[in-house]
């Protein structure tokens, strides 16, 4: 966690994300080639969402990082709906130039070289929001009945934590009309999805 300087209790604290008090649900990427991964140098999960009704589609997730990363070390948020190809939602890079300065929650602050940027914004070692609109990314098809979202990540060292919590999917109740294109009947008006993939 973040809330000691690494005065009292050693190393490991000048590496934290969250505080002593934080209550809340979040999920951590951590040294994923070590003694205990499995022979696993990247890890994957993947979490499926019933979108049918709705369109014009925004994945929201909240993220934090703190640490020196390595060229290496990366995480990839991919989504598709229905089985369709899978398009890159967020995807981390390394500022292999630059620093950053993180503040504990204690007013301490840590200087490391290289932090983790997510579409060119530095990631903090408190929880940020970041949100894309599916449509923006061309995913094809653009609406169905189901999204899945996939987080491939790789972290090479116990001292380059990544954190993320509130997985949020949002859209607009929609429907196809007559003649639209569909790939399931969920998606139609009139509820039937004809075989030439149209509405009926």
């Amino acid at each position: 966690d973040d809330s000691d300087t690494g005065k009292c209790c050693g190393f490991f604290h000048k590496y934290g994300i969250v505080d002593y008090s934080f209550d809340d649900e979040f999920f951590g990427v951590v040294d994923t080639d070590g003694a205990n991964a499995q022979g696993l140098a990247a890890g994957t999960a993947t979490w499926v969402f019933d979108i049918a009704g709705h369109g014009d589609i925004d994945v929201s997730i909240d993220m934090a990082a703190i640490g020196n990363f390595d060229n290496e070390d990366y995480f990839k948020w991919t989504a598709s709906i229905d089985g369709g190809q899978a398009v890159d939602v967020f995807v981390s890079a390394v500022d292999t130039s630059g620093s950053h300065t993180y503040t504990l929650s204690d007013g301490y602050t840590k200087d490391f070289d290289d932090p983790l940027e997510v579409d060119g914004v530095v990631l903090e070692n408190t929880f940020r929001t970041f949100t894309k609109s599916l449509n923006g990314l061309s995913i094809s098809p653009n609406h169905g009945s189901a999204l899945t979202l996939t987080l491939e990540a790789k972290m090479t060292s116990s001292f380059e934590p990544v954190a993320f919590k509130n997985v949020v999917i949002s859209g607009m109740a929609v429907c196809g009309a007559w003649g639209d294109g569909c790939v399931s009947a969920s998606y139609c008006c009139s509820g039937v999805c004809e075989g030439n993939g149209k509405c009926g």
